[in-house]
């Protein structure tokens, strides 16, 4: 698949990615998180199963536990095999340290028609107790271990969702459809004992 990158100036009106985006990523409107899903294409038949990768960041310091594995938001497809132990690495957003949690598995649709597709995952951050004006000094701190010593927090669960992504599932054609077809769609291995 190809790689698409976008360039956006720094500071500026006309290309600087607004506040909370960055490419692809949306961060939480405090900045502890985000969730990101991989897809190599956006239309499948039904029973169709492709690659899927879910990715979720968490602001070093901010975000205190990952509370379950990531889940997807609709009925209409199947998450097959999500690993329990992700591969993680650091990862810089906007300057800031993530610890990025990457899990991969095998999307499936179960019926056909168009959807908007996203994941989510459970998490707990530190919330501040003060309004934002009073504790400039955390954001000017820099260190997440003072900014929570000098700046008063508290935990909260959080759930933290990707940007919706749309998503076409086709029916199977029914063109050259053999006679005794009951809708299995893949590769089978069966076996017996006896």
């Amino acid at each position: 698949q190809p790689l698409v990158l976008r360039v956006h100036e720094a500071g500026g009106t006309g290309g600087s990615a607004p506040r909370g985006a960055f490419g692809d990523i949306r961060l939480t409107p405090d900045g502890s998180a985000f969730v990101r899903l991989e897809l190599p294409k956006r239309e499948i038949y039904v029973g169709e199963s492709i690659p899927v990768e879910i990715q979720v960041g968490m602001r070093d310091g901010f975000v205190t536990s990952l509370n379950g594995l990531p889940t997807l938001n609709g009925d209409e497809f199947t998450l097959n095999n999500l690993s329990h132990r992700p591969q993680k690495i650091g990862r810089l957003i906007d300057g800031k340290a993530f610890t990025v949690l990457t899990w991969r598995s095998i999307l499936g649709a179960v019926k056909p028609g168009a959807f908007s597709l996203s994941a989510e995952s459970p998490l707990t951050v530190r919330i501040r107790t003060r309004p934002r004006r009073e504790s400039q000094l955390d954001d000017l701190l820099g260190d997440p271990f003072m900014q929570n010593f000098y700046g008063a927090t508290v935990p909260k669960d959080i759930t933290v969702s990707s940007p919706p992504a749309a998503f076409t599932v086709l029916a199977l054609p029914t063109q050259g459809r053999p006679p005794d077809f009951r809708g299995a769609v893949g590769t089978f291995k069966i076996s017996s004992d006896l």
